[in-house]
């Protein structure tokens, strides 16, 4: 997670990125994975995460809220969430589910290799500490909708981005 402004480099291997710096756009990249933006009105910060399959095995948003808080005093109560189309409970399907994902996710299974990480997301953030009625999830699958890129549906596949900047 990195914290501050960058300018303008790639930051590989880096999940989140976090600013209470006005006119500084957070982007992400995805394609079926999910970008999760907070905002704290209250210490007018901002967060963008990207949050994939190994992102909720880590506990990504859950780590992102904490940073929030220790660099920018935010409460988890205060934070609003938005997350991206992404993989839905329909397409997200793990044929090594079993190795792969921790016995806390596995109560998210609805088929017999699918998951719902749209449902672990609510629940990741809701354990950080962010009320329901904050929590916006597109509910618009990836794979389904031709309007985004997919890797899932296509193979080989652009990307998506996600941005949040303070104004």
């Amino acid at each position: 997670m990195v914290e501050g402004p960058v300018q303008e480099e790639s930051l590989a291997g880096v999940d989140g990125l976090l600013t209470d710096v006005r006119g500084v756009a957070l982007l992400i990249q995805h394609a079926d994975c999910q970008a999760v933006v907070l905002y704290d009105p209250e210490k007018r910060a901002i967060a963008n995460i990207h949050c994939g399959w190994k992102g909720s095995v880590s506990g990504v948003l859950i780590k992102a809220v904490r940073k929030m808080a220790k660099a920018y005093s935010s409460r988890p109560q205060n934070l609003w969430a938005s997350v991206s189309p992404s993989l839905g409970p329909c397409c997200a399907e793990f044929k090594d589910w079993e190795s792969l994902l921790p016995r806390t996710l596995h109560d998210f299974q609805t088929a017999s290799a699918h998951f719902d990480f749209w449902a672990i997301t609510h629940w990741q953030l809701r354990s950080a500490g962010l009320p329901s009625e904050q929590i916006e999830l597109s509910r618009i699958c990836t794979a389904c909708s031709e309007d985004y890129f997919s890797y899932r549906r296509e193979g080989l596949t652009g990307r998506n981005a996600t941005a949040i900047m303070l104004t």
